[in-house]
């Protein structure tokens, strides 16, 4: 399962923790995406997949299905031996609420790798969100701390989930593990770079619609 290693990841603006019944057998790690389950349980928006067709997408809006509860801040279990957590098995985890107003940092993705940059026509503009980090591409290998796998797709716009409000470019100067060793051999520092994005009202499981809201 796709995971933080070695780094916070980022959230500014409007911010909530909210507390919800983890469901059986969940094993999501602080920084994947969460949803709900027909029981109201926490489960991983979508498990790690390759990035073709729809492995890896988090689902279309229909019901519970694919509605974002929020980032988790913890993991679904605890760690091995830890005497200070009775029962061993976590029964609720907490989470900061994904809403407008909240924004996440979440790397930029496409298809095609030399379209993967900042573009100021992207910003305000809604794309689909992805766990990628089983993708067989130079930058999301499973196990790098970038952005626990998930990214958001410049190039998937059919059930879109959250907005591009602000870039964080130059991801290379900053974090060199996150893929790869050295920058790409084309294009310049910020490919891949991370974006801050604003899940949109109707993709948010426990606020619903409201208006997108910047800080």
């Amino acid at each position: 399962m796709p995971s933080q290693v070695s780094r916070t990841f980022g959230v500014r603006g409007y911010q909530r923790l909210g507390r919800l019944p983890i469901a059986a057998g969940q094993t999501f790690k602080a920084g994947d995406y969460l949803a709900l389950n027909a029981s109201g349980q926490l489960i991983q928006a979508a498990t790690a997949g390759d990035g073709t067709s729809t492995n890896g997408q988090v689902g279309a809006i229909s019901g519970l299905t694919g509605l974002i509860v929020g980032r988790a801040t913890e993991d679904a279990q605890p760690v091995a031996n830890d005497i200070t957590i009775i029962p061993t098995t976590k029964l609720y985890g907490e989470f900061i609420i994904a809403e407008p107003g909240t924004q996440f940092e979440m790397p930029i993705y496409h298809a095609t790798p030399g379209s993967a940059y900042p573009n100021p026509n992207l910003l305000t503009n809604s794309y689909e969100i992805w766990n990628l980090s089983g993708a067989n591409t130079q930058v999301m290998q499973t196990g790098s701390s970038w952005a626990s796998g998930y990214g958001i797709r410049i190039d998937k716009t059919t059930s879109p989930k959250a907005q591009i409000v602000d870039f964080i470019p130059d991801e290379y100067l900053l974090w060199p593990d996150v893929g790869q060793s050295t920058p790409p051999s084309s294009g310049t520092l910020s490919q891949y770079a991370r974006a801050w994005v604003e899940f949109i009202g109707s993709a948010c499981a426990l606020t619903g619609a409201r208006p997108i809201t910047r800080s």
